[in-house]
């Protein structure tokens, strides 16, 4: 695990390097619908997050609703199910923008496309925004800025993976699905 900090000062953790193993595995979850896949991210894991979150609430990433209407659940949701916080599902993505179409430039531009689900209410709530991979930091940043301007108490994050090197990212990301 290895502590991050985003440019608005929120922190949070990464479970994993995104690998080539680690890729593969979220491509058969996500793209090849694998939902058996759930568990193994976490598995180990789940036992620490109960209680270092134990106050928490998750806020997952959003992906497009026709997404998860195709793959027949929302992948995020999915895989941190098992560490048995409640979910809230307080931002909804507003366009079918794929990040891993996006060059870094686009995809700072990421917080146009989301938006707050209307009669969310977290005022006063400790929040852990859940996502899979972090690869910029800009749908994190973009997602906790909203998680801050609707009156969460305290604001961190968890992701299962992360990049260690998104200046790769200057064209098009090189995943194809």
């Amino acid at each position: 695990m290895e502590t991050i900090k985003l440019n608005n000062g929120v922190e949070g953790l990464s479970c994993y390097d995104y690998t080539e193993d680690i890729k593969g595995i979220l491509f058969n979850f996500k793209a090849c619908f694998d939902y058996e896949l759930k568990d193994v991210f976490f598995f180990y894991q789940r036992g620490y997050f109960r209680l270092r979150y134990r106050n928490y609430v998750l806020i997952p990433a959003p992906s497009f609703k026709s997404k998860d209407q195709e793959r027949g659940f929302n992948h995020v949701i999915a895989m941190f199910q098992c560490i048995n916080l409640p979910i809230i599902k307080a931002i909804e993505k507003t366009s079918d923008v794929k990040q891993a179409d996006l060059t870094k430039a686009e995809r700072a531009e990421v917080g146009r496309y989301l938006s707050w689900v209307k009669g969310v209410n977290i005022r006063g709530k400790n929040i852990l925004f859940v996502d899979d991979v972090l690869t910029t930091g800009s749908t994190a940043v973009a997602c906790t800025n909203l998680i801050k301007a609707n009156g969460a108490k305290k604001v961190r994050f968890l992701v299962m993976s992360h990049t260690k090197n998104p200046n790769e990212l200057s064209q098009k990301a090189p995943l194809k699905r």
